[in-house]
């Protein structure tokens, strides 16, 4: 299911600076509602917190980096909507609209999302994303995509489980579903389950495999069982709904 422009030209990636040395980096996407413009993108990517542990706010501002068009960070200053800590959402809302009229609001709801249907997610794993050219001559910085498909879900709040491979970086990206105009943004990307697998060690024969009578376990490491965890977009709407403060929408240049 191919992402929509709409969908492409609304997602960024976002940069926080840790300190002097360090910066975390994740995804973020414009909606809109009721003609207001906010920014989504997961919680723990603005505090810093982890998989079972989102974080805490230190405040009610924040200034993040975004990679405009041109591959530069520039930085913006953001008001944030607190959903709480047990979701992995911010809402974010610029003083004026950061994108113009002219870039469509993506569509939201979970409408089509059926268990093992069809989802796709975009973001900039890695700290990665790619060029693409306009037949104007300019470009723009976009995220990846990729496919999931939709293996479960759990209420209070809804967390979508989705089969599919992520990477540090995709954290508060979209997740959509659906195809053209029906396409809409179901959820945003949370993280992914870990599962322990062995290490061991040992002589090694010439082919580098270790002979079972020498081999030995170690310990385990990490490895990424491909199940996603996602949030239900609902959980931002209902922030935004009960505080609906967000800039108008930028008209588009005449």
């Amino acid at each position: 299911m191919p992402p929509t422009m709409p969908a492409l030209m609304s997602t960024y990636m976002v940069i926080r600076k840790v300190d002097e040395k360090r910066s975390e980096i994740g995804t973020m996407f414009r909606i809109a509602v009721d003609g207001r413009e906010y920014w989504i993108t997961a919680r723990h990517v603005v505090t810093g917190g982890g998989l079972n542990d989102y974080g805490k706010l230190d405040g009610h501002t924040i200034d993040l980096g975004i990679i405009n068009d041109q591959g530069l960070s520039t930085e913006h200053s953001f008001s944030m909507i607190d959903l709480g800590e047990k979701v992995d959402v911010i809402v974010l809302y610029a003083a004026q609209a950061l994108l113009p009229a002219s870039i469509a609001p993506m569509p939201l709801g979970a409408e089509g999302a059926v268990l093992g249907g069809e989802c796709a997610f975009l973001g900039f794993g890695l700290g990665a994303g790619w060029r693409a050219p306009f037949a104007n001559g300019t470009t723009k910085f976009m995220p990846f995509v990729k496919r999931c498909t939709i293996a479960g879900s759990q209420e209070a709040p809804l967390i979508w489980i989705l089969d599919g491979i992520n990477n540090h970086g995709f954290s508060g990206g979209p997740v959509l579903v659906g195809e053209g105009a029906q396409q809409r943004i179901m959820a945003v990307i949370s993280g992914y389950l870990n599962e322990k697998i062995p290490l061991t060690v040992g002589p090694l024969l010439p082919n580098g495999v270790p002979p079972s009578s020498a081999a030995q376990l170690t310990g385990t490491a990490d490895a990424n069982s491909g199940l996603i965890l996602a949030f239900d977009i609902k959980v931002a709407l209902d922030g935004i709904r009960a505080n609906p403060v967000g800039p108008n929408i930028t008209p588009a240049p005449q």
